[in-house]
This record gives structure tokens, sequence and C-alpha cells, in this order.
């Protein structure tokens, strides 16, 4: 009787018999892999995220602007499979740790409070995880439609030189938030660029571009273009230099007549934290005029001051430049701070002399 060929065991370390070994090893590695996806993919894991920046933005609907905070820091816990974790804060960790989600994508104008996961899951690929919780939970979104203006005047605001007249305003078009234009109630908008140096150019016809600064009053506007073209005519460089000046006191006339008492009655406390001995005056002018000598820095007294106060009273320091030079003071005059206070009369009832 014949035996069957399934009961043949293959000679050792023979073809056959290495083949039959492979193949078991290649059964047992599948089911093994098998074993560990399934294990990943049946047991949930979860971690905590922190230090992340959440950026807002509209690109994808230039018909509305975000008005509301565009960073926002927040923290949140996922759960998912320990693979997709893993993978999330490795894209995480190439962004930089910053999310960024369009938010008119989703959202239309108004003000809304919206659940920090609603828009973390709507602006993150996520793959084999969710979002479980978040700090802060809910985010303020302020989004308005923006209105058109055209023909908007742009002023160039420069330094550094004095031209032959002021170029003629550039023209942009421009779009603000509707509701708070409508609250600015600006009648006639008009824009300046951002300032513009010239020092460094020669006394010559020129042509200057020049940012646009985008805001009217506390308004932010945007402007298109955003870079605008200028006509100049430069009759000659000006220097920029910062001149310590005393703060002098000019007081009513009335004050100095040999009836008037003011200065028996009163006495003048300037207060220490402010800098009467020299204020920082930023000047600008032909070199030859940037002397301490055509500065002259002063307050003006008037009666009023000599109404009493609980602290001190704060005045701007004037600027007077000598006849003949062709001097200004750049940026905002500093301000000092004094009080007129009035004098105590002596133990003999005498008033304390000056």
């Amino acid at each position: 009787m014949a035996r069957s060929n399934a009961s043949i065991t293959p000679p050792a370390f023979s073809k056959d018999w290495w083949l039959g070994g492979l193949r078991n090893l290649v059964w047992i590695a599948l089911v093994t892999v098998l074993i560990w996806v399934y294990a990943d993919m049946e047991f949930t894991d979860t971690a905590s995220i922190s230090s992340v920046t959440l950026t807002l933005n509209t690109q994808g609907n230039p018909k509305v602007m975000l008005l509301s905070d565009r960073e926002l820091s927040v923290s949140f816990e996922v759960a998912g499979s320990q693979t997709g974790i893993e993978n999330f804060r490795q894209q995480l960790e190439e962004a930089g740790s910053n999310i960024l989600y369009d938010v008119s994508r989703d959202y239309g104008p108004g003000t809304m409070d919206v659940q920090t996961r609603e828009l973390l899951t709507q602006a993150l690929d996520l793959k084999g995880i969710t979002i479980e919780s978040a700090e802060p939970q809910t985010v303020r979104i302020e989004l308005d439609a923006l209105k058109t203006i055209p023909n908007v005047p742009v002023d160039l605001a420069y330094t550094g030189a004095k031209l032959k007249g002021d170029p003629l305003p550039a023209l942009v078009t421009i779009r603000a938030p509707e509701s708070r234009w409508q609250q600015a109630g600006v009648a006639e908008p008009r824009l300046s660029t951002q300032v513009k140096d010239l020092s460094r150019l020669p006394a010559d016809t020129h042509t200057v571009q020049a940012e646009v600064n985008p805001f009217i009053g506390d308004l932010r506007v945007l402007p298109k273009p955003t870079t605008v073209s200028y006509e100049i005519d430069i009759v000659s460089a000006l220097a920029s230099e910062t001149i310590p000046k005393p703060v002098s006191v000019l007081t009513p006339a009335a004050w100095s007549d040999p009836e008037d008492t003011t200065w028996d009655d009163y006495v003048l406390i300037k207060d220490e934290a402010s800098d009467w001995r020299g204020v920082n005056l930023t000047i600008v002018g032909p070199r030859k005029d940037l002397t301490p000598d055509n500065v002259t820095a002063f307050i003006r007294l008037t009666d009023e001051d000599k109404k009493p106060v609980d602290s001190w009273l704060e005045r701007q320091v004037q600027v007077y430049f000598a006849p003949g030079t062709d001097l200004q003071l750049q940026g905002p005059a500093p301000s000092v701070r004094f009080r007129m206070q009035q004098r105590q009369p002596s133990p003999g009832g005498a008033v304390t002399p000056r």
C-alpha cells in the first residue's frame, strides 16, 4: 500500500525543509504585526499639549475683517492611538507650535463665543486622535463686513530734508470694518505715510516711495496699494540732533508789578522727577543752525496755577527757535510737572520770605 505524500517530512537542511521554515516565520511575523496594529488601534492613550499659539485670519474671504484677537495661547488634551498622538506631536513641532485657522471659512460677520475644541477640530487635520478638552474653553470671535472707500488722499510724512512745497498726495482705496467706520464718523478720510527719511538724498528732484500708515486715528484700515510714490524737489538736506535744554519759566507781566504780591504769597515747586535742568529735544534743521544757543525751552505760568492742587500740575514745554534759523522740533514736546505752593506764615505772623 502506497504512503500519502502529506505525511512525508523533508530531510533536514534540504531545500524543502528551508522553504517550510521560512513560510512559518512569515506567518508568525504577519500575525505579530497584526497583533501590534490591533493593540495600537484598540487601546486609547491621552496627552496634554501646551504652549501652542492659535493664529486666526480671514484670508479666504476678502469681504470681512477680524476685529478680535488674532493670536491666542491655548492648551489642550488629545486622545487617540499612540501612533496618532506621536504623529500629531511631530506635525505640531514642525509648524513651530503654531496652528493657523481661517475663521472666515466657517463663520460670518458678528460677535460670537466659540468652543476652543471646535476651533481646534476645524483648524487641524486630525487623524487617529480627538480633542478632549481645551483652555481657554471658549474664544470670542468678532468679524465685521468691510466697507470700500475709493480715492483717499495719502500725504507724505518725511524728515531729513527741506522741500520746495509739499508733494501732491497719492490716492488709494481703503477698506474698513463697517461698524467701526460708522462709529468713527469719518467725513473726509485722509492718510499719511510712514515717516520717510530723505536725509541721504541730494538737493534735486526725486521720485520716492513710502509705505502707507494704515490708521485713521485709532481706526485700522486696509489700503490698496500699500506703497505709494511721490515726486519731490529737495531744496536742502537737514540733520537731526538731540539737544538738552533747561526749562525756563515765563510769568504774566502783572506778576512783576511792585504792587503784585504773587511771589510774596507763593513759591514755585518743581517736581524733581521732571527734567527741568535739561529736557532732551530732538531738533531737525540745517547742520549750521543746530546749536543750543538757537533753542529755548520754557513753560508759561498763569493765575490759574495759583489754585491749590492735591498733586502736581503738568505742562507741555514750548520750544522757541532763534530768528533766521530753519529749525523744527521732531516729535511731541516733553512735559514737566510743578505746583504753585502758598507760603506758610512764620511763627511771628509774617509770611516766610522768598
